[in-house]
């Protein structure tokens, strides 16, 4: 048991990127540690042949999701609010297909944020129940993720018509 919770300290250090998910701005500083690691995946697009990219990617975020359960499951619900990485994963959905380029960045930036204000009450007016709300921890990742697959139609429709 003394292994287990160590491992689940361990997966909650990770969630909340090492402390950054207690400050004041831990959204915008969870959203902002992503682009690293888009244009590190992006890097890593173009270097790797496509199967092996995919299966690296794919491990990773199963990982993720891992990571995430089991730092869920170690916090008490005044800390669930540090944890992070779920928007920093839901911000790497945004730019998934989409050019790097300035504009694309700041507008998908700003994009993700106001959906994640905005989409809480969109789902429970639509499903009567909140996202957060889900069993089994996957309600915060789960929301993020969605969140993200939403801003990506969406900056993927502004770049074909505006941009």
């Amino acid at each position: 048991m003394i292994i287990l919770e160590k491992i689940k300290e361990f997966c909650f250090n990770i969630a909340t990127l090492f402390g950054l998910g207690r400050f004041f701005a831990r959204s915008i500083i969870a959203t902002l540690i992503s682009f690293p690691l888009i244009f590190l995946g992006r890097f890593f697009y173009n270097i790797l042949p496509i199967n092996i990219f995919f299966w690296l990617a794919g491990s990773l975020f199963i990982l993720s999701l891992f990571v995430l359960y089991m730092a869920l499951g170690f916090v008490t619900q005044q800390d669930k609010s540090s944890i992070v990485l779920n928007k920093t994963i839901g911000m790497i959905f945004v730019f998934i297909g989409i050019p790097l380029q300035n504009k694309h960045v700041l507008v998908g930036f700003m994009l993700f944020h106001f959906v994640g204000l905005l989409a809480p009450y969109i789902f429970y007016k639509l499903f009567n129940k909140k996202i957060e709300s889900l069993p089994v921890h996957v309600g915060p990742v789960f929301g993020d993720i969605v969140y993200g697959i939403i801003c990506n139609i969406f900056l993927k429709f502004l770049i074909l018509v505006l941009l």
